[in-house]
């Protein structure tokens, strides 16, 4: 995710690994067209970048959830 307006920052990125789509349907109605997936994963990295007073980026907090062993690490 990117913050909106001035110098994009992205602020939140999200990585799924041993990725399975479990589920396709269409969504439908008179002005749109969309579908819904979803979707079953091993492990999750949750990357948050902080942003500094100037508005770059301040580092990176990093958060590890392993659905398998139902852990999680930070």
């Amino acid at each position: 995710m990117r913050k909106a307006g001035g110098i994009p920052h992205e602020f939140s990125r999200i990585t799924m690994y041993d990725v399975i789509i479990t589920h396709v349907a269409p969504l439908a109605n008179e002005t749109t067209c969309h579908e819904s997936v979803r979707l079953s994963f091993s492990t999750m990295k949750h990357e948050y970048i902080v942003q500094n007073p100037l508005g770059g980026s301040g580092g990176t907090v990093t958060a590890m959830m392993y659905i398998k062993e139902n852990s999680t690490v930070r």
